[in-house]
């Protein structure tokens, strides 16, 4: 019962934080925290359902400062980025352990560098051409959770 209440207060916290964050303001930010609130608000979907294992989260942080940013919105990208390797991963079953590697690194000594990548399908040629158009989506109606 311990163990259960743990992790409902972990959630809880997460959601509060990422919800918290998006004030609209440019403030300090505190990346892996983004990444690992995500990750935790995230984590139902990485378990293992029929004809489809477990997803691996693979976090390979670096040692970040606080940036500058807008947190809601870098969570929000962040939530969206990850949900999109989710949903790629359940749509096209991968034979092999699905993976969702993290790394981030500082370049520069004035940038961070957040690497998202997975062992799903590759985006097709033709859409990847149009990635960043504004309502381009490849996902059925019902499927999309806004843009």
């Amino acid at each position: 019962m311990q163990i259960g209440t743990d992790k409902i207060r972990a959630i809880v916290l997460s959601l509060h934080n990422f919800s918290r964050l998006d004030e609209g303001e440019f403030k300090q930010v505190n990346i892996h925290h983004g990444l690992d609130n995500t990750l935790r608000i995230l984590h139902k979907l990485f378990k293992g359902k029929q004809n489809h294992p477990q997803i691996l989260v693979l976090k390979e942080y670096g040692q970040l400062p606080t940036s500058q940013g807008y947190p809601g919105r870098m969570n929000q990208v962040l939530m969206n980025i990850l949900s999109n390797a989710i949903d790629a991963m359940e749509e096209y079953f991968i034979p092999e352990q699905g993976q969702i590697y993290i790394i981030t690194v500082v370049v520069n000594t004035n940038r961070v560098k957040i690497r998202i990548g997975d062992n799903g399908r590759r985006i097709p040629g033709k859409i990847l051409r149009k990635i960043f158009d504004v309502f381009l989506t490849n996902k059925d109606v019902d499927k999309v959770t806004g843009l």
